[in-house]
């Protein structure tokens, strides 16, 4: 097998490979020897089909299965040699592949850098120290207390207006632009506020 080797950039690398024909024309027999098995041609029975027939019925497939079997192969073994180990998958073109000639193909593809570390060896290093402030504590103990917490219904007590502005301080609290709300208006959510004249005052607004 050739090879022929070419540095595009720094990290681009080229290769220009040539299979031997003697190599190519023994995967075209080979392949031809497996079709010919299972291959259906009128006016022969199954596997006794003629090398001859089954090389013309079906050359394109073929060669096409040849490139396919030995492309990857010849390329793996020249960049092993090579000790070349690319980025991602090499673009391979220009694959020429038929019976009695070499087949040939250029592969192009991307290697990683080399670089000088310089001297690391002996380099201390410090770790930080790692601080809790008592705030974030406290904040995270509340997330976890908000997250469990249950709702649970309160029985033998009707929604009066001192239990309605309990309700509006919950709702305010996470609702944007409570400011707006009045206490008086989420009624619906229960029995009957008192009248105006009874029920306290809502609360004022804010913005």
């Amino acid at each position: 097998m050739k090879v022929e080797f070419a540095d595009v950039s720094e990290t681009r690398k080229r290769l220009t490979i040539e299979i031997p024909s003697d190599a190519v024309d023994a995967e075209i027999g080979r392949l031809v020897s497996r079709l010919g098995r299972s291959a259906k041609v009128p006016g022969f029975r199954p596997g006794k089909v003629p090398p001859r027939v089954v090389w013309q019925r079906f050359k394109d497939e073929i060669l096409h299965d040849v490139a396919h079997d030995l492309v990857p192969q010849a390329l793996d073994t020249a960049m092993r040699e090579r000790d070349l180990d690319p980025v991602d998958t090499p673009d391979v073109r220009d694959v020429v592949v038929e019976q009695g000639a070499p087949l040939t193909f250029v592969a192009t593809f991307d290697t990683v850098p080399s670089f000088d570390p310089g001297e690391y060896r002996g380099v201390a290093l410090r770790k930080p120290a790692a601080t809790v402030e008592d705030a974030a504590v406290d904040e995270t103990l509340e997330r976890l207390r908000q997250r469990a917490a249950r709702f649970e219904p309160v029985e033998g007590r009707p929604l009066g207006a001192a239990t309605a502005r309990e309700v509006f301080a919950l709702v305010a609290k996470a609702t944007p632009g409570y400011g707006s709300l009045d206490y008086r208006a989420i009624g619906s959510l229960g029995q009957a506020l008192p009248s105006a004249d009874t029920a306290a005052p809502a609360p004022e607004a804010r913005a």
